[in-house]
């Protein structure tokens, strides 16, 4: 049997060998793979080294010369794309809210929400209460070199700049050579923009009102593009109540927070605080803001103020004891070199109780709105544009029908209107200034204009009066004016039919003398408002009347009339005004042979008496030879025989009478009341009176018995048609055919015929040539 032993120590030794040689493949094999992570992990860091030194190095210089705005509005932009934000939706829905059902006037909540606004016109931009004592916060700014004008008054401003203009061109309110001062966009009560280019520097002022008033936040965005350095302030004014300053800090991070209070209009004292935000770059310091503060009132503030050059009485805040300074004027400055970006944000104390529109409690305001933070002010600026730019467009694109002008121009340059509209208006309270009654019969009977000669003559109204309406310009005019208000109705009530309402009932109520009747019709209150107003407009005269354009919008009013309980109301608000504005027309303007009352004329009329009831005639007071400046038609010449000029009647007036009257039949019949003075009435006495029978047309009367109707063709014979006085379908042909052979050109209707011109200047008397085609 053969020996086995060798070839079975043999397997052993091949088992050994075949096992050490696993043994090295699987070391081999694990040395391999950890080589091999090792460079997996090696090519990725340097993958990673490649693609910072690739891309990094240019996105930093990217982000470092990138302002740190665009920057944080970036990522703004992009929370809200992916995730939004529960408050800026929560606020959202409160904006729409208000918009489905908005607060009506009159009411405690429409007042609320209306209380803070651009309502300082004549200002670069300024917040302010509609308060017996106005309280301001404001923002100017001035170069640090002095070269240019303090931007703060834009009567400084814009006429500094229009001297220092080079260009012979026609130079608009909001633009000069080197700046302009527009709103980009305004809705009226919560949003705003205004844009401002001074020289190479652009800041851009934006404006957000909670949606029941009672905060706000304003935003100033200043972009230095190279300018010089500028000083920026802000200043609050509080004309009924000290300022209370927080304590400074040491190091420039400290923002300014303001405490005070106010009455409001109904007399109750309100608390608010105000938060002045400097949002810088968190990566440089800060520098600190300077506080001065001193005592003044309101029109003191507003009249001579300088920053660069401060009152002598001016200092620098100190706390008293009790932590309240004694001033109710704060001046904060700061320096900024490169572009900045300055927040206000103000919140009231208390605000209206949950019970109703209407209820009078007041209760603690929760801290909510007022305390959004960058992102979500930045977000919600942008969704309020968005909004009130997609509401101008529904309401102005169906007004294109018919046009050829391209829908994106159109839209803009409408946008650019209604927004420049809705911020040139303002509200002023305070007493105006009259000439004294003699001196203004004296000048009616001399039938020509003469300049007030002292103050003696100028008296001071008795009580306080208010209004809140437009101005003329924000520049040479920035006062309420009433006509001016009427025509901005017109256009505004399609915009904000409640804004509409109070303008109204704040020229018909709030501006009126109860007892005469008279209505300013310049809102030159306070003395800050006279002394930018040109001499003739810093009194009134009692008896002299302007066209009450105020009235265009009320018919617009009644038709569209939903029968809420508060259209009535405001109808039975406006009645009681209206009455006796009229009784003052008829009073103050009736030409010398309409001897009787209104009252009377309707008693003969309805009991047939047969006694010697001359018709009513009326004619403008101011008088200067052939013009009436009062009429709003100074080049339409107004022909008298010389010491006759009394017994004249002029039919534009007559037609405005008439249409005031025709309102007052139209609320007394809404109201279900009888009718004081009939319209049917009118009709009669305007035939009577002012129809030219010979030339078929209606006319002056010039008060001369050899020439009894004026000889001159212009807008005033069109009145009756115009105002929609006459129903007579005949005479109302008459006056369009007039107006087609007598006045009408290819660019247009002009003011006065040219035969008319023709046979005034072969008269003696000048003519202008203001609206001649």
């Amino acid at each position: 049997m053969r020996d086995r032993r060798p070839l079975l120590a043999g397997n052993a030794a091949n088992q050994k060998t075949a096992l050490a040689n696993t043994l090295k493949k699987d070391t081999r094999r694990r040395v391999d793979e950890e080589s091999s992570q090792v460079g997996t992990i090696k090519a990725t860091l340097s993958c990673i080294l490649f693609f910072l030194v690739l891309l990094g190095l240019p996105m930093g210089i990217i982000y470092y010369f990138t302002p740190f705005f665009v920057v944080e509005n970036l990522g703004c932009r992009v929370v809200d794309k992916l995730w939004g934000d529960d408050t800026v939706r929560a606020l959202e829905a409160g904006y729409r809210r208000h918009k489905a059902s908005p607060p009506r006037f009159p009411s405690l909540e429409y007042n609320k929400t209306m209380l803070w606004g651009t309502y300082e016109p004549g200002l670069l931009f300024a917040m302010k209460t509609r308060t017996p004592k106005p309280v301001y916060v404001g923002i100017a700014w001035y170069d640090v070199a002095g070269l240019h004008p303090v931007r703060h008054r834009l009567v400084d401003v814009l006429s500094l700049e229009r001297r220092q203009g080079s260009n012979g061109g026609a130079i608009s309110d909001e633009k000069a050579d080197k700046f302009e001062a527009a709103w980009a966009l305004h809705d009226g009560v919560h949003y705003g923009r205004l844009f401002v280019q001074d020289g190479p520097a652009k800041m851009q002022i934006e404006f957000l009102k909670s949606p029941s008033g009672d905060s706000w936040h304003v935003r100033t965005h200043g972009h230095m593009d190279g300018a010089e350095p500028v000083e920026f302030v802000v200043y609050v004014v509080n004309g009924g109540g000290a300022l209370e300053l927080e304590p400074t800090s040491a190091d420039g991070s400290w923002d300014a927070k303001i405490k005070s209070e106010f009455e409001d209009a109904e007399g109750r004292r309100e608390g608010f605080s105000l938060h002045i935000h400097d949002d810088h770059n968190p990566v440089f310091a800060a520098t600190p803001w300077k506080v001065d503060g001193w005592a003044s009132t309101e029109d003191e503030f507003l009249r001579d103020v300088n920053f660069r050059s401060p009152l002598l009485s001016a200092q620098p805040h100190k706390m008293g004891p009790s932590g309240v300074g004694p001033h109710n004027v704060m001046v904060f400055r700061k320096r900024y070199a490169s572009d900045f970006r300055v927040e206000l944000s103000m919140r009231h104390a208390m605000h209206l109780g949950a019970d109703g529109q209407d209820e009078a409690e007041h209760r603690l305001f929760k801290a909510a709105y007022e305390a959004l933070t960058t992102c979500q002010l930045t977000n919600v600026f942008r969704t309020r544009e968005k909004e009130a730019l997609s509401q101008m467009r529904k309401m102005f694109t169906p007004w294109r029908t018919g046009s050829h002008l391209n829908l994106k121009l159109y839209i803009n340059r409408a946008r650019r209107l209604l927004s420049g509209a809705l911020g040139a208006w303002g509200f002023w309270h305070g007493r105006y200034l009259y000439v004294d009654p003699s001196v203004t019969a004296l000048l009616d009977a001399q039938g020509k204009a003469t300049k007030v000669q002292s103050d003696e003559q100028l008296r001071v109204a008795l009580s306080d009066v208010s209004a809140f309406g437009a101005v003329t310009s924000r520049v040479g005019s920035a006062y309420g004016d009433m006509t001016m208000t009427g025509y901005h109705l017109l256009f505004l009530i399609h915009w904000n039919r409640e804004w509409t309402k109070e303008a109204i009932a704040s020229w018909l109520v709030g501006a009126q003398d109860a007892s005469s009747g008279f209505i300013p019709h310049l809102a030159t209150f306070t003395a800050a408002s006279r002394a930018f107003a040109p001499p003739s407009a810093r009194y009134q005269h009692l008896s002299f009347a302007a066209p009450p354009t105020i009235l265009l919008a009320i018919p617009q009013l009644l038709r569209s009339c939903e029968g809420a309980a508060s259209e009535k109301k405001f109808f039975e608000l406006i009645l009681p005004s209206l009455r006796r504005w009229r009784s003052w027309f008829h009073k103050t303007q009736s030409s010398e042979e309409s001897a009787m009352s209104l009252e009377a004329l309707v008693a003969a009329e309805a009991e047939k008496v047969s006694v010697n009831k001359t018709p009513p005639g009326y004619r403008w007071r101011s008088r200067d030879n052939y013009r009436i400046p009062s009429s709003g038609m100074p080049d339409y010449p107004r022909h008298a025989c010389p010491g006759q000029h009394g017994l004249g009647a002029h039919v534009d007036l007559f037609s405005w009478v008439a249409l005031l009257s025709s309102i007052i039949s139209d609320i007394e019949l809404y109201l279900g009341l009888p009718e004081t003075v009939p319209k049917r009435l009118w009709l009669g006495w305007l035939d009577a009176v002012h129809w030219d029978a010979r030339h078929q047309r209606y006319a002056d009367r010039a008060g001369c018995s050899a020439d009894s109707f004026s000889p001159y063709v212009g807008y005033a014979n069109l009145y009756p048609l115009l105002l929609g006085i006459l129903d007579n379908k005949e005479r109302a042909l008459k006056v369009i055919e007039l107006a087609k052979a007598e006045l009408m050109t290819q660019y247009g209707m002009m003011s006065v015929s040219y035969a008319s011109v023709r046979a005034a200047r072969h008269a003696g008397l000048r003519h202008d040539n203001r609206w001649m085609g």
